[in-house]
């Protein structure tokens, strides 16, 4: 086996897969925001559970893990995106019913 490999198959390839379907969900969260809203969205939902799977991941030293999963995330919600994603129209205050009691 060539050596470059090794430091790949020493990886915890769990945690890869879990966070790269995290970042797949934050991403699509982000995007499903209304335009208004995504601002917002940024500074309370992506950075911060970003920063939590970074503190997370610095704590574990599986600093790599975190780097190879945000490379497979974006990659798979950009391929994903392309794909299926466009076709769906975007939220906007027009389409936005709110479920609840009818008086």
């Amino acid at each position: 086996m060539p050596d470059f490999l090794l430091p790949l198959l020493a990886r915890n390839w769990n945690l890869v897969l879990l966070l790269a379907i995290s970042h797949v969900v934050i991403l699509y969260a982000w995007l499903r925001a209304e335009r208004k809203g995504r601002w917002l969205s940024v500074f309370f939902l992506v950075l911060p559970m970003w920063y939590l799977m970074y503190r997370l991941a610095r704590w574990r030293l599986q600093l790599p893990e975190l780097a190879i999963s945000f490379g497979l995330g974006g990659s798979v919600y950009l391929l994903w995106h392309l794909l299926y994603l466009r076709k769906i129209p975007l939220p906007n205050s027009d389409n936005i019913q709110v479920w609840g009691q009818e008086s």
